[in-house]
């Protein structure tokens, strides 16, 4: 989050040492990081704390102002609402009881948002006692827009009582805390800026962002999280907790994770036809393949032949199952040491009667994908298909039988013969499907084996689509024009390709985007009279079929470096009414009320998390009890409780169904 220090101070004017030190920061010379050897690491607190020595970069953003990101002629009403935003928040003022935010700040905090800036933060030893140094600039597009901005801002902290110091070379000094360095805030040339130390007038340098030339970035964003996760530690962990065997299986874990090796280096930007994006990880791809990670076998042709020419979205894909099962298999067998499980893959194998590893590790091999057509059953989620590779396609067939068997058996014993394994075949092939014999259930998982590959689908529609896709492939992912006119690159060292056909989704998702930018140009309306009407946000359908494009992701290691590299449409309001026709056609907006729920059940227990903090207990608990007599809020509970608890019971009914 941007949020400049003495704004903040502006909205809430008691000290706030926290705030005074994440919101500030500083060097702008942002150089790339030097790429650090990514093996893993045994070395805990002593090794992490030799990354921050010399002020090493962990954080730098730079984004251009909101009329670049929006500059796409479809966007140009969205853009509109936007600028009419700040006058509405304006008007809140005068409807909202207890509105006491200062009038200057609404327009200044739009400035912020909607302008072009640059975020840096570097860990500098140098800085006591909290070793951070941190910069915002604000880039004005001239000094007098800079002095001007300094001019309003110093004048609001003013009426604050804001703790002002000297001027030290053009920089206003501002006291948040006692004991820690100042903010400083001012115009340095065409910029305003805010520093927790030292200010650097150096230039911001994206480096290498990986943009196709000439493509100009709109925004680019590096973070070092490895050398982050190393600083927390350094401050909120003992030097003796490292010899506490716990805690050195919990840094072990974080080792063959990689945590403390990951950096991200994200950039965007857009021509007069496209956007672009990249996001590299530079040396996890020598990481993942260390750690056997990552598959020596590539996407190919063959692979995008299983996947129709009408699908609506796509993800192929190679992953070696078997390493990364042993890889997850020795991650949870430290963590369940102590519980005396060395090998959580043999339990799993006893438990259900098989050998893991032989009867079923054995016989996958790399290939995967996961599509949902047209040909599949209308590119819904009943259309969805999940392929995979077989090595050994009869080895695994006597498996599946057990399998079945065991399915068949449970079915007759535990749920009265509702449940069973339903095998049929068509045009030679063998189908085996979850069927629900007597109860009305609208799903009929199946899966089939056909030349090297299973199918599992939806539906038996669903597979038997796949299977005639992959046996007699007469058109293919290969032959969608709007798949190849947006592949980013060849399909050399790939590793992993994702496909979005946006132009046929801006039907299932046209209504969606249509609720939301018709509520955002509702909001920024006046109730008072005042003509301010952004007009229809969303472009007409045809207006915004026109020219729409499709979204291709690829994935590689690139050298060391694991990339992605992304080619969408450049207009923000096809890119959303497309994704949300993505959520609406594969089922996974299904999903949205149960994050919902899952994110107020946190809040809820959020008290009993932070126990630790007697303050901020105690602070929760004395709001509870002042919200105890407002009636409606607790109805408002009650009903929710309802709800969850309705949930609870569907969710049950569908299990008893499932087995």
């Amino acid at each position: 989050m941007i949020l400049i220090a003495p704004l903040a101070l502006a909205l809430a004017p008691q000290p706030a040492g926290l705030l005074a030190s994440l919101a500030s920061q500083d060097s702008l010379a942002s150089q790339d990081s030097p790429v650090r050897e990514t093996a893993p690491s045994n070395g805990p607190k002593a090794e992490r704390a030799s990354r921050q020595s010399g002020g090493q970069e962990v954080l730098a953003l730079h984004m251009v102002d909101m009329e670049d990101m929006l500059s796409d002629p479809k966007d140009a009403a969205l853009l509109a609402a936007f600028k009419m935003l700040p006058a509405r928040l304006m008007e809140l003022g005068n409807e909202i009881p207890g509105w006491d935010m200062p009038p200057q700040v609404v327009p200044m905090l739009t400035e912020v948002l909607s302008g072009s800036k640059t975020l840096t933060v570097h860990l500098d030893e140098t800085m006591v006692p909290i070793p951070v140094r941190a910069q915002l600039n604000l880039h004005m597009g001239s000094a007098e827009a800079a002095n001007t901005f300094h001019g309003r801002l110093y004048e609001m902290l003013s009426g604050t009582g804001a703790p002002f110091g000297e001027p030290e070379d053009g920089m206003i000094p501002l006291q948040l805390e006692p004991g820690m360095p100042p903010v400083l805030f001012g115009p340095r040339g065409n910029d305003f800026v805010v520093a927790f130390g030292e200010p650097d007038d150096a230039p911001f340098v994206a480096g290498n962002t990986g943009l196709p030339a000439g493509v100009k970035p709109q925004m680019v964003m590096r973070m070092d999280y490895g050398t982050m996760l190393g600083f927390m530690f350094d401050q909120m962990v003992p030097q003796e907790a490292y010899d506490d065997p716990e805690f050195q299986m919990v840094t072990d874990i974080m080792d063959m994770i990689g945590l403390d090796q990951i950096q991200f280096h994200m950039a965007s930007g857009s021509d007069d036809t496209r956007s672009y994006s990249t996001f590299q990880m530079p040396g996890y791809g020598k990481f993942l393949g260390h750690n056997g990670l990552v598959s020596e076998q590539f996407v190919t042709e063959n692979t995008l032949r299983l996947i129709p020419a009408d699908a609506k979205w796509a993800s192929a894909f190679m992953f070696d199952v078997s390493s990364c099962a042993e890889w997850v298999n020795e991650l949870a067998g430290m963590a369940l040491e102590s519980e005396g499980i060395d090998d959580p893959i043999g339990m799993a194998g006893q438990m259900i009667g098989l050998d893991i590893r032989k009867d079923i590790l054995d016989h996958i091999g790399t290939e995967m994908g996961v599509y949902a057509s047209d040909s599949t059953g209308g590119g819904s989620l009943a259309s969805m298909v999940f392929f995979m590779e077989l090595a050994d396609p009869d080895g695994i067939a006597p498996i599946l039988d057990r399998v079945n068997e065991m399915i068949v058996g449970f079915g007759q014993a535990e749920a009265e013969g509702y449940l069973t394994s339903r095998a049929w075949s068509n045009q030679g092939i063998q189908y085996q499907s979850l069927s629900f014999p007597g109860l009305p259930v609208p799903i009929e998982p199946t899966y089939a084996i056909a030349g090297n590959h299973i199918f599992f689908g939806a539906s038996p529609q669903a597979t038997m689509g796949a299977v005639r896709q992959a046996m007699k492939p007469t058109t293919s992912l290969l032959n969608n024009a709007n798949f190849l006119a947006q592949m980013p690159g060849s399909l050399e060292n790939v590793i992993g390709l994702d496909f979005m056909d946006t132009p046929a989704l801006l039907a299932d998702g046209y209504f969606w985007s249509n609720m939301l930018f018709t509520a955002i140009g509702n909001g920024v309306r006046s109730p008072h009279g005042a003509v301010r009407d952004p007009g229809p946000i969303l472009p007409a359908y045809g207006d915004l079929m026109k020219g729409a494009r499709a979204m291709v992701n690829i994935t590689s290691v690139e050298g060391e470096d694991l990339v992605v590299r992304g080619v969408g449409d450049r207009s923000m309001c096809v890119q959303l009414t497309g994704f949300t026709g993505f959520l609406s056609s594969s089922g996974l907006g299904m999903l949205l009320p149960l994050v919902f729920l899952g994110i107020a059940e946190s809040n809820n227990s959020f008290g009993s998390s932070q126990a630790w903090e007697p303050e901020m207990y105690e602070y929760e608990y004395e709001m509870e009890i002042e919200d105890e007599p407002i009636i409606e809020d607790h109805e408002v509970e009650d009903h929710e409780v309802e709800d969850h608890e309705h949930g609870g019971e569907d969710h049950e009914g569908d299990g008893g169904d499932d087995r």
